[in-house]
């Protein structure tokens, strides 16, 4: 519920118009904020969720260290062509929640801490239960 409406607040913010722009878009950017700490959580178990796609997972391993630098350099438009290129190829569409990482109102700390966790997820070795193998 709680992304649904940031999705909704932020439509909001980027139609309104004058004084009521500023005040929609201080609670836009309020509220993202309160909903990094779950997005963190959420982009984990995506990543972890689309371990179940071999090649994904592999063409997101070769890429990682390539998206992992980029990320650093907080170079979100190359994170996100490199992200978008590898989704293409598999010909899976980019979930909603992810894209959502690419959003300018996210510090360039937050941006880095949302990739990490997703590529956290997809890289993981842990299996059911939380074992390593």
């Amino acid at each position: 519920f709680g992304f649904e409406l940031q999705k909704i607040l932020e439509y909001a913010a980027r139609n309104s118009k004058g004084e009521d722009k500023d005040k929609i878009w201080k609670l836009y950017m309020k509220f993202s904020q309160k909903n990094a700490g779950r997005m963190v959580e959420e982009l984990g178990k995506l990543g972890f969720a689309l371990k179940n796609d071999k090649n994904l997972v592999d063409d997101l391993s070769r890429q990682s260290f390539r998206i992992l630098e980029k990320t650093r350099h907080a170079q979100r438009s190359e994170v996100q062509y490199l992200i978008t290129r590898i989704f293409a190829a598999n010909k899976i569409e980019i979930p909603y929640l992810l894209s959502q990482v690419f959003n300018p109102s996210y510090s360039d700390e937050l941006f880095k801490t949302f990739i990490y966790s997703f590529l956290g997820g997809v890289l993981s070795n842990k299996q059911n239960g939380g074992e390593e193998q």
